[in-house]
């Protein structure tokens, strides 16, 4: 999968819908993984992502 990013922290958060609410809206949980290695390639960011979505 190509990944483009621009660096802006050394975290990697994962947003997901869980459900929707009484009133039709979208309830949004979300995973992060801070401080992490800033070498980190994009791919592997991306590999962690699909780890902590697999997880959630």
């Amino acid at each position: 999968m190509a990944v483009n990013s621009v660096l802006v922290d050394t975290a990697v958060v994962v947003k997901y819908k869980v459900g929707v609410d009484t009133k039709g809206n979208d309830i949004i949980k979300n995973q992060r993984a801070n401080d992490l290695n800033l070498l980190a390639t994009e791919e592997t960011l991306m590999d962690l992502g699909d780890i902590i979505w697999r997880l959630h």
